[in-house]
């Protein structure tokens, strides 16, 4: 993601989910004065500022991370204060430490963030370390969307099959036969994670209009910065075209765009630190 300006514009399904997450957590989650929160995966920072913080402790310090230079200096510039910072992080890399300290965070959040990292194992690792003992992670991401389907059709299309190599996700996404939940588990408590909760759920969502939709498919697109400019609008007709060709879109009669879609919410207690050998 590239663009905070037009995320912010379209990024209505992303809030309504989060904000279906933290009223489902907020009673789970045990609090205490002072906590430090990560949430993984912020982009420009208005879910962390705006939805996030109404279910913290007032006195909460957070900070948002994002893998995307572009969304953290904007959140940083537009959002950045005493109470929340803004730092670039790759959830995903084993290479974190050089701006990161262990054991720092009481909680770690991710909405919308997962489904992009290739490695979940070293994520996890990687949330491990850097909460404190019995501090928890909440993680919400897509296991199954149109977008997914249609980046894989994408490798076998003649016009835009160059663009998939700069797009990667986690392996179980390629395997239709694959429980992604159980294997989900099995990745959080491999890396000593107790798994408090974890849920599948099926969503749609009505965009208002197909440019809506459009414009919501735009702002998460993996491939922008790898699109001149002036094929843009033809990458995005084409795709369009194939969402449709799928039937993964549903245009209704007062011109909504609906889409279907389903997610995993998982709440998980650190209950010990990693070992190396």
């Amino acid at each position: 993601m590239i663009d905070p300006e037009l995320y912010t514009s379209v990024d209505y399904l992303q809030k309504r989910d989060a904000r279906t997450v933290l009223e489902r957590m907020k009673d789970e989650l045990p609090w205490d004065n002072g906590e430090n929160i990560l949430d993984v995966g912020c982009g420009p920072g208005d879910v962390t500022t705006s939805l996030l913080k109404h279910y913290l402790p007032q006195d909460a310090n957070i900070v948002g991370c994002d893998i995307s230079e572009a969304m953290v200096a904007y959140a940083q510039r537009k959002y950045g204060n005493k109470q929340f910072s803004f730092k670039q992080l790759d959830i995903g890399n084993a290479n974190i430490w050089m701006n990161w300290e262990e054991g720092f965070f009481d909680k770690i959040f991710s909405f919308y963030c997962l489904h992009w990292v290739t490695d979940q194992r070293q994520a996890a690792r990687n949330m491990n370390e850097l909460l404190k003992l019995n501090g928890h992670i909440i993680t919400m991401f897509t296991i199954s969307h149109p977008f997914l389907t249609l980046f894989k059709e994408l490798s076998l299309h003649p016009k835009w099959k160059h663009l998939t190599k700069y797009w990667n996700t986690w392996d179980v996404f390629y395997n239709s036969n694959a429980d992604s939940k159980k294997e989900y588990i099995k990745i959080l408590e491999e890396c000593n994670f107790e798994v408090v909760s974890c849920f599948v759920s099926e969503k749609s969502f009505a965009h208002t209009s197909m440019d809506e939709f459009i414009d919501y498919f735009d702002s998460v697109n993996p491939f922008k910065r790898h699109i001149p400019k002036n094929k843009s609008n033809e990458f995005l007709e084409d795709c369009k075209q194939l969402l449709l060709q799928d039937g993964l879109l549903t245009m209704n009669e007062d011109g909504s765009t609906v889409h279907k879609y389903t997610i995993i919410t998982t709440n998980a207690k650190k209950v010990a630190n990693l070992l190396y050998i």
